[in-house]
């Protein structure tokens, strides 16, 4: 309790930083009942199990002041995959050690024990290979660009390329991420399947394009889906995920959900946001009516007391052009998923070679 309360104003005074520019400046203490309430702090709970379970998928980290062994047996029914598992660092009841045990380069678990360690004067244990072996590490650099990874399972033999002193092929025609030490730049994706004894090829980009052997797509996440839908539509992000599935758009390339204002307050709609963990942007009809689309619609706009226009194409355009639908294209134009829900998609006029943060 003492330590968890030490951490707790030491990360107020020195916040951590984790690698998307996400900053953490204390925690929440939670504590078994007796010594919440004989020490007048922390948040009691009768079961460390169902305590985790109910924050593990929207904290930005979890600390276990304990035994390795009880966090790890608190932490494995809510694991999912280390794309979306947070960072979780055991430091021991004495402070000596802050073990990084979960998500150590994406979710930030090695980084986060470094730093709990300099704040407490502890000794950060830290087991990835890349790091022991002091060689890159590829999650880890792509995270701190921005960028996500759709092909988890090639990544691993991507990684394993490289602490074999190999390079990884890379096509990148939206950014320059640097790096030459580890990547091998080539001029088109064409082929990159047809020698999967080869170093894997990432592919980063918007739209990456459909799953290839020996290939591991990586996401830029500066897109923006525009959404309209109605009333009563019983399966909303059902719907969503069958429109972005059935038109090949990865869900790691989207950067925001965008939709009219009259709509910014339906709970399906802002629960979807909060699992996606991106903005819900909206804007006023007549705001919208004003953006030149490719499908307006009569309905819409009489509906609104406006002239046609579409809510998925001109909200999508404006949430990519940062409000300014000129500075956006589409990707894709208006589809309808089962009579029930519009999706379009646009992206960034301009490539800046950044990706977003």
């Amino acid at each position: 309790a003492a330590l968890g309360a030490r951490l707790d104003k030491s990360l107020a005074r020195s916040p951590w930083v984790n690698s998307r520019g996400q900053l953490f400046s204390g925690c929440v203490l939670r504590l078994p009942p007796a010594v919440a309430l004989s020490r007048k702090q922390g948040r009691p709970f009768d079961n460390i199990r169902d305590a985790v379970a109910g924050v593990f998928g929207t904290s930005g980290g979890l600390v276990f002041i304990g035994a390795a062994g009880i966090a790890v047996r608190a932490l494995a029914p809510c694991l999912r995959h280390k794309s979306l598992d947070p960072p979780a660092v055991v430091i021991d009841v004495a402070g000596r050690f802050a073990i990084s045990l979960l998500s150590g380069h994406w979710g930030g678990a090695n980084s986060l024990a470094r730093w709990l360690a300099s704040l407490i004067g502890a000794e950060p244990v830290i087991t990835t290979s890349s790091d022991v072996l002091k060689l890159p590490a590829l999650d880890e650099i792509l995270a701190g660009k921005g960028l996500k990874i759709i092909d988890w399972d090639i990544s691993a033999r991507a990684q394993a390329s490289l602490e074999s002193g190999g390079k990884l092929r890379l096509y990148s025609p939206r950014m320059e991420i640097g790096r030459e030490d580890i990547f091998e730049p080539v001029g088109a994706p064409d082929g990159a399947g047809e020698n999967p004894g080869d170093a894997p090829l990432a592919v980063i980009d918007y739209l990456p394009g459909d799953k290839r052997a020996n290939v591991m797509r990586v996401a830029i996440p500066r897109l923006c889906a525009g959404i309209g839908f109605r009333k009563n539509c019983p399966s909303l992000r059902e719907d969503f995920f069958e429109g972005l599935r059935r038109w090949g758009v990865p869900v790691e390339s989207l950067a925001a959900i965008a939709t009219v204002e009259d709509k910014k307050k339906d709970e399906r709609l802002i629960a979807l946001a909060e699992e996606l963990g991106m903005p819900l942007l909206s804007w006023a009809p007549e705001i919208l009516a004003r953006a030149e689309t490719p499908n307006p619609s009569a309905v819409c706009g009489r509906r609104f007391g406006q002239r046609p226009f579409s809510v998925a194409e001109s909200s999508a355009l404006m949430a990519a052009g940062g409000g300014d639908p000129e500075n956006a294209r589409l990707l894709l134009e208006k589809k309808v998923i089962n009579k029930r829900l519009t999706l379009a998609v646009a992206g960034p006029l301009y490539d800046t070679g950044r990706a977003s943060r």
